[in-house]
């Protein structure tokens, strides 16, 4: 499970929540409470994983001047 606290809501449509997944490992689906926005504290989407590989525990959202782990 990928899990996303504190994301910008404008990042909680689906094609961004792939692309946040993708860098996990290979999203399979979107959460349905956050797509509907009924938990905006939280993104959660389904993602297999290499289980081989060391777990990535954090991911940066924004550019060389702003943004967030």
């Amino acid at each position: 499970m990928g899990v996303f606290p504190g994301l910008p809501l404008p990042l909680f449509e689906k094609k961004y929540l792939l692309k946040l997944g993708s860098l996990i490992g290979r999203p399979l689906q979107v959460d349905f409470v956050t797509l509907s926005l009924k938990r905006p504290s939280v993104a959660r989407l389904l993602v297999e994983v290499d289980v081989a590989k060391r777990p990535i525990k954090r991911i940066w959202i924004g550019d060389n001047k702003a943004g967030q782990w």
